[in-house]
C-alpha cells in the first residue's frame, strides 16, 4: 500500500455538519445516508486490514469501542453481545458525529451514518464475515445515547476490495431492507413540528422527546403541560408522526375557543335536525381520524358537561353523535395539552379528577425557552432559514450581536414569538444578514443579565447555583457548547454529562419539595 493512501485527513466538524446539510438539500436524505455510510465503510475497511489475531466477536466489540475513542469517534461507550441470536449492540455516549450536528445547524438531518459505515466496514474486515451497524437510536434526533444494533450475516472473502467485491453492497442493501428507522426521521425533517423539535441541545429536551417517542408507540392518552408557546401542539404531531398510527389523520381542535355545543358537534359528530342548521349527517373528529390521532388542545378550559361526555369516550372507546342514541365504535389515540395547572384544577373542583387521571397516562411538560437557552440558537437557524424560503426573502443568516440579543430576552411567549420575531426581521429586513435593527425595540433593549446573590436571599442548592452558571455560559457563548465549556475550563464531554446529571437532579428534587407536606 503507498504512503500517500494510508494518510489521514482531519476535518473540522463543522465541515461536516454544513457538508452534510447541503447534500441532504440536494439529494435527499436517502441518498446522502447511503453516501456517507458508503465513505464510513471504506475507512472502517482499511483500518480492519490491521487487525490480527482471532478473537471471540464479543472482544471484538469491545474493541471496537476502544478504537473508536481513540479516534475521537465517541467519547465512551460499551458493548454487549447475543451469541445465540449471532447480534449485538454497540452503545456511544458522547458521538462526535451526533454532536456536531448539534452544534452546526444539522441537528434535524438523522444519525451518525458515517459511524455506521465505519463500524461496518471495521468489524467485517475484523471478523471476516459480512456485519451490518444500524443505529437504532442517536443522540442527535432526541435520544440520551446513540445505539447501534450489530448483525453478523455470513463469511466473505476479506482479500478483496470493497468497491469491487459485494461486501459494501450487502451493507447497504441490508440497511435498506431493515427498518430504516433514522432515515425515514431525517427524510420527515420537512415537516415543521419534527425539524423544530428535533433542533435542540438541552438534555430536558431531549429526554421529553426521548420520552415522547417511546410513548408514540402504544396508545396511551398522552397529556401535554406547558406554558401557552412552547409547542405543545407540535409535540403533539412529532409523536403521531413517529407512531404506528403516521399513515393516518392528524386532527387538532382548540377546545377553548368553541362553545360547549359546536365542541361537542365537531368531535362527536351529529345527525340531521339536532339542532337548527343541522341538515345533514356528520361524523366527528374522532370518528374522521379513523386510527390516526385526536389533539385536544387547551383541554382546562372546558366545562363539566364536556368533562363528563369526554370521559365516557375514553371509558368506552365509542362516541353518540348530537341527537342520536346509537354508539358508534371509535379507534382513535387520543393527546391532550393545557397551560393550565389541571392538578390544581381539580383541588379545586373546576375539573374532573376521574378524566385528569384518564388524561394523564402518560404526561409530558414541555420546559419554557426562558430555561433552555442552548435551544434558542438551534430555533434560530430553523426559522431564519424556513420563514425566508416560505416568504421568498433573501435573507441567509444573522449577526452575533442579533443572537446575544435574542439569548438576554425572557421570552414570555416562548417559542412562537421567537417565531413571530424572526418573522417579523425576515420580512422587514432589506439585508441578507439580520441585525439588531431588524429586532422590535423591545428586545433590542434586553440586557444580559449574570446571576446575582444577594445577601438577604435563601441559601439555593449546589446543583441549581451549578445549572444556573452554567446557562449563563452557554447564554453568553450563544449557545456554543464548545464556546461554553472553554470558558468554564472543562471539556464539552464534561459539559454534556453535567448537563444531563444536574438539570436530573434538580427536576427531581423541584418534584420532591413539592410532595413534601408543609
Amino acid at each position: 500500500m503507498s504512503t500517500a493512501l494510508s494518510r489521514m485527513m482531519t476535518i473540522d466538524s463543522a465541515v461536516v455538519g454544513l457538508s452534510r446539510r447541503e447534500l441532504i438539500a440536494q439529494d435527499g436524505a436517502h441518498r446522502t445516508a447511503r453516501l456517507v455510510v458508503k465513505l464510513g465503510f471504506v475507512q472502517g475497511w482499511r483500518a480492519g486490514a490491521g487487525v490480527t489475531g482471532e478473537r471471540r466477536v464479543a472482544a471484538r466489540l469491545v474493541d471496537t469501542v476502544a478504537w473508536l475513542q481513540r479516534l475521537g469517534v465517541a467519547h465512551a461507550g460499551r458493548s454487549e453481545y447475543d451469541d445465540g441470536a449471532r447480534q449485538g449492540t454497540l452503545s456511544l455516549d458522547e458521538s462526535s458525529e451526533a454532536l456536531a450536528q448539534l452544534d452546526h445547524m444539522a441537528s434535524g438531518d438523522g444519525g451518525c451514518w458515517f459511524a455506521a459505515g465505519l463500524m461496518s466496514g471495521y468489524l467485517s474486515r475484523a471478523l471476516r464475515q459480512s456485519v451490518v451497524c444500524r443505529e437504532m437510536a442517536c443522540l442527535a434526533t432526541g435520544a440520551p445515547t446513540c445505539r447501534f444494533l450489530v448483525q453478523m450475516l455470513g463469511d466473505i472473502d476479506i482479500t478483496a476490495d470493497p468497491f469491487l467485491d459485494t461486501t459494501c453492497g450487502d451493507v447497504l442493501r441490508h440497511l435498506d431492507l431493515l427498518d430504516r428507522q433514522t432515515i425515514e426521521v431525517a427524510a420527515a425533517s420537512d415537516v415543521e413540528a419534527t425539524t423544530t423539535m428535533r433542533g435542540i441541545r438541552s438534555a430536558r429536551m431531549r429526554a421529553l422527546v426521548a420520552d415522547a417517542t417511546q410513548a408514540a408507540q402504544v396508545g396511551s392518552t398522552i397529556l401535554i403541560t406547558g406554558e401557552s408557546g412552547v409547542g405543545k401542539e407540535r409535540l403533539a404531531q412529532l409523536i403521531h408522526e413517529r407512531s404506528p398510527r403516521k399513515t393516518r389523520r392528524f386532527l387538532a381542535i382548540n377546545c377553548g375557543a368553541v362553545s360547549d355545543g359546536l365542541l361537542e358537534s365537531a368531535l362527536f359528530g351529529h345527525c340531521r335536525g339536532a339542532f337548527t342548521g343541522a341538515a345533514n349527517d356528520r361524523e366527528g373528529l374522532f370518528e374522521a381520524a379513523k386510527g390516526g390521532t385526536v389533539f385536544l388542545d387547551e383541554i382546562g378550559e372546558t366545562s363539566p358537561h364536556f368533562q363528563t361526555r369526554l370521559l365516557r369516550v375514553l371509558q368506552e372507546r365509542n362516541v353518540q353523535r348530537v341527537g342520536e342514541m346509537v354508539s358508534r365504535p371509535i379507534d382513535v389515540r387520543i393527546i391532550a395539552a393545557t397551560n393550565r395547572d389541571l392538578e390544581g384544577e381539580v383541588d379545586r373542583g373546576r375539573f374532573r379528577q376521574d378524566l385528569y387521571f384518564r388524561l394523564a397516562v402518560v404526561p409530558l411538560t414541555i420546559p419554557p425557552l426562558r430555561d433552555r437557552p442552548e435551544d434558542v440558537r438551534a430555533l434560530v437557524d430553523h426559522f431564519v432559514l424556513s420563514c425566508a424560503r416560505r416568504l421568498e426573502r433573501p435573507v441567509t443568516g444573522y449577526t452575533d450581536a442579533l443572537l446575544d440579543r435574542l439569548l438576554g430576552y425572557a421570552w414570555p411567549g416562548n417559542v412562537r414569538e421567537l417565531e413571530n420575531v424572526i418573522e417579523r426581521a425576515v420580512a422587514l429586513s432589506g439585508a441578507r444578514v439580520l441585525d439588531v435593527d431588524d429586532l422590535p425595540q423591545h428586545i433590542r433593549r434586553a440586557v444580559a443579565r449574570m446571576p446575582a446573590v444577594d445577601r438577604m436571599d435563601p441559601i439555593r442548592p449546589l446543583a441549581e447555583m451549578e445549572l444556573t452558571w452554567i446557562r449563563e455560559a452557554l447564554r453568553r457563548s450563544g449557545g456554543s457548547r464548545t464556546a461554553a465549556a472553554r470558558a468554564l475550563g472543562i471539556s464539552r464531554a464534561t459539559l454534556y454529562r453535567r448537563l444531563h446529571v444536574l438539570e436530573r437532579s434538580v427536576g427531581t428534587s423541584a418534584r420532591h419539595d413539592r410532595n413534601e407536606p408543609g
